[in-house]
């Protein structure tokens, strides 16, 4: 007499095609570090707050030296060391801006940076490089 082991067979693979699926997935999911801020407060006074941007999150000389060009320009934010050779770019406010909306614009300017580096014109952002390669040295 023949028995059916087929339905076993199934359930068997279904089992260990879960447990492999599941295991990937948890193995993928812990692998992954949580996404570094990119900008946080470092400490403040009684006048200023203090902050570090993470310049590595840049993919390009030219974003990192758009974004000094737009904090330069800025009027609610002051550059503490325009080197664009470290990997952080210290800033500082006026306390009078809550940490939050600090936060927020310079976040705001990152963003502003990516966009803008997908729309300018490769003329533009030579000419931009240009002026802004001493701050590669300092």
């Amino acid at each position: 007499m023949k028995t059916n082991h087929s339905p076993n067979l199934t359930k068997l693979v279904g089992l260990i095609t879960g447990v492999i699926v599941y295991c990937g997935i948890f193995i993928q999911a812990n692998a992954q570090s949580p996404a570094k801020p990119f900008v946080s407060i470092v400490s403040s006074d009684e006048t200023n707050k203090y902050f570090e941007a993470d310049l590595s999150q840049f993919h390009s000389f030219f974003e990192k030296a758009y974004f000094l060009e737009l904090i330069f320009k800025d009027s609610l934010l002051v550059v503490q060391n325009s080197s664009l050779k470290n990997k952080f770019l210290q800033l500082s406010c006026n306390n009078k801006l809550s940490t939050e909306k600090a936060l927020f614009h310079i976040s705001d300017l990152k963003s502003k940076t990516i966009r803008d580096s997908g729309e300018m014109s490769k003329s533009k952002k030579a000419i931009l490089v240009k002026k802004y390669e001493k701050f590669r040295s300092l």
